[in-house]
């Protein structure tokens, strides 16, 4: 037993100090909690995960629409100051109207399924899913 300074015998110090069982707390986590917790962290990952991958199709969907408008906007401009639509897309860079070829995300002739066309007779931009 130890005393404290008011004099008074204090014998929880006493036992913790002896190692007596009910003074030893265990460390660690039991396999109930593991698996409580792996089972929570497998369930929002089969809800994240499906929305992450369709959101990267979209957003590809959408740059390449915006990149069309570009495109549209400089033919445009093109046939507005030449009176001709261009012929393919290298002369709107050479012309100034974009700065570099346009990259296609999505919409690519490569895979067979999705494909961008453009008509140089009628100035149509074409994207097909």
């Amino acid at each position: 037993m130890t005393r404290s300074l008011t004099g008074r015998t204090d014998r929880g110090q006493a036992r913790a100090a002896a190692g007596s069982p009910g003074a030893l707390r265990r460390k660690g986590f039991s396999l109930l909690e593991l698996i409580a917790v792996v089972t929570i962290l497998g369930i929002i990952a089969a809800v994240v995960i499906p929305r992450i991958s369709s959101s990267s199709n979209t957003a590809k969907m959408k740059a390449d629409q915006q990149t069309a408008a570009e495109l549209r906007s400089a033919v445009e401009r093109h046939y507005f100051e030449d009176g001709a639509f261009p012929t393919n897309y290298a002369e709107l860079v050479t012309d100034g109207y974009l700065h570099s070829d346009p990259s296609w995300q999505y919409y690519t002739n490569a895979s067979g399924a999705k494909s961008q066309a453009y008509d140089s007779a009628t100035g149509k931009i074409t994207l097909t899913d």
